[in-house]
């Protein structure tokens, strides 16, 4: 995004002093979310352990067992298998970023904004009887059709993934100086040679990107669930919907807790090292692209977004389903809608809040409580939907809880604030860290360290920002199955809900019309996201003129 014309010291504000209210309001709001979307669950969860200390013999036990190591080592081969996948098909969109193009950036950003089923849910069409899929599968035997079924969750799950490791990897390939890269074009030899030290230099990169998104599957992902692979989270949530005494659940899954507190703080610590600095731009990343690179990142894109699409819309039989899907599911467009819009909402004052808090306060309790804020909000984030979800429900079902309160939107809301909140904690930390030191001495000498001051000299440059970050928080939110199925209210279902009927009971028609409309309205949030975060790259972020 371009920047506005420079700020000159005639153009800021008059005050020029800490605006020590405006710091404390921010930091209290903060606050405010965190107890709310974090700590309420907490509370909850704690009320029902020592309920279940007090009663001990007060609920049947489940006959599923609470721990089973069969779901720990399903977790741990799918979760791999699924990242290494997702892995190798996002290296070619990786490479391609170093152009720092933002279109490009808004088209990888597509697949991760839109259901994670949406793969899984248009390739799985062309195994529908009549096909020569169905019929190979409908002619061997039930385990052949059970391993097709886990290939497809696990190469759908891929398709939605990829993205992750394509930012990853890419925000590594962008600091390979461009030098090296002459150097490695004028030595002799096979291609091969050259993209074998480049695949040194990102190997980091690359285990990184694996291990990111070996956590992030191992929550509880529908296609996963779909295809009756018992990963751990999954055994959570299927034990939950059979017991009587949900608070059993929580000493079981201490190592999912575990796991997503130490991700959570090895994310902390990758999110505040130094921005990217880009060393390729223009023509020269044009030529160090490569013809094959690009196809093959087209084709990955084309597989998980465009051949899904096509596949909705060929086994369609009446366009007229189209047009149906929003007079059947408008009550739940609208439900979801609603609670997306305002969750859009928290989570862009979350971006901004981290982001006022770490530029205003550079050292002291403000930049604590920003830094476990990032943490709080990152390890929420790791746990499975399922896990949020229950928590917040033991809250909102408390003795001392009016019945209102549990039956109104506020539940569904704030859990969903927990599970995306992480979008605009670490926006906002990077937006405040994309300031350099110079640049922050600057703004303290012209017009003081001020909320006003950040506000014109900060945030306006890139306002985009924050709405796109707000819209990809909402997008997320419009498709949440996980928490939302235990805590949707009595009235009117959600489109999660409205979703996942379509895919368990396999309602082609229905389930078509539905893909294609949830589609289309996330490919429009995604691309808009991706475009109003377009100038986030590297340099000045500020309006001050240098």
């Amino acid at each position: 995004m371009a920047n506005p014309a420079p700020q000159t010291p005639q153009d800021l504000p008059a005050d020029r002093g800490r605006d020590g209210w405006g710091i404390t309001g921010i930091g209290i709001g903060l606050v405010a979310i965190l107890l709310l979307a974090a700590g309420l669950p907490v509370v909850g969860v704690g009320m029902q352990l020592v309920r279940g200390l007090g009663h001990p013999n007060s609920a049947p036990a489940s006959e599923t067992p609470v721990f089973v190591w069969g779901a720990v080592w399903n977790t741990a081969f799918y979760t791999l298998l699924i990242a290494v996948l997702a892995t190798g098909l996002a290296l070619p969109a990786a490479w391609m970023m170093r152009r720092g193009r933002a279109w490009w950036t808004a088209l990888v950003a597509v697949p991760l904004l839109m259901p994670s089923y949406l793969a899984y849910a248009g390739w799985g069409l062309m195994r529908g009887p009549g096909s020569w899929v169905g019929d190979w599968l409908a002619h061997g035997s039930p385990a052949r059709s059970l391993v097709f079924d886990k290939a497809l969750a696990v190469g759908g799950m891929a398709m939605w993934g990829w993205p992750i490791g394509a930012f990853v990897v890419g925000a590594a390939a962008r600091r390979i100086p461009t030098h090296l890269l002459d150097a490695l074009d004028l030595e002799a030899g096979a291609a091969w040679r050259k993209w074998r030290v480049v695949g040194g230099m990102l190997a980091g990169s690359i285990g990184a990107s694996i291990g990111l998104i070996a956590l992030v599957m191992a929550g509880s992902a529908v296609p996963l669930h779909l295809a009756q692979v018992d990963t751990y989270a999954i055994h959570l949530w299927k034990y939950l919907n059979l017991t009587s005494d949900p608070a059993a659940v929580w000493p079981a899954a201490t190592p999912l807790l575990v796991v997503a507190g130490i991700g959570a703080w090895v994310l902390e610590g990758a999110a505040d090292r130094s921005p990217v600095e880009i060393h390729d731009e223009g023509a020269a990343a044009e030529r160090r692209g490569g013809r094959m690179v690009n196809a093959l990142a087209w084709v990955v894109w084309g597989v998980a977004v465009v051949v899904p699409m096509l596949l909705f819309l060929g086994h369609l039989r009446h366009w007229s389903s189209l047009r149906a899907f929003w007079g059947a599911a408008g009550p739940a467009m609208w439900v979801s809608g609603r609670n997306g819009a305002i969750v859009a909402a928290i989570v862009g004052f979350l971006a901004m809040g981290v982001w006022a808090r770490r530029a205003c306060c550079r050292c002291g309790g403000g930049f604590s409580l920003v830094r476990a804020g990032v943490w709080v909000m990152l390890a929420i984030a790791l746990v499975p939907g399922v896990l949020v979800g229950s928590a917040t429900l033991a809250f909102w079902n408390a003795p001392m809880m009016p019945r209102a309160a549990g039956d109104s939107m506020w539940p569904v809301i704030l859990a969903h604030v927990a599970r995306f909140g992480f979008v605009g904690v670490l926006a906002g930390w990077w937006m405040a860290g994309l300031e350099t030191p110079d640049e922050r001495g600057a703004r303290v000498m012209l017009a003081g360290t001020g909320v006003r001051a950040w506000w014109t000299l900060c945030v306006k440059p890139q306002i985009g920002v924050v709405i796109g970050v707000a819209l990809a928080a909402g997008a997320l939110s419009l498709h949440e199955i996980e928490s939302t199925v235990l805590l949707q209210p009595p009235g009117p279902s959600s489109l999660a809900q409205y979703m996942l009927d379509k895919l368990h009971y396999n309602r082609n028609e229905e389930l078509c019309a539905a893909c294609v409309n949830v589609m289309g309205v996330g490919i429009v949030l995604a691309l808009a996201a991706g475009w109003l975060v377009r100038g986030v790259s590297s340099g000045s972020r500020s309006g001050i003129r240098r």
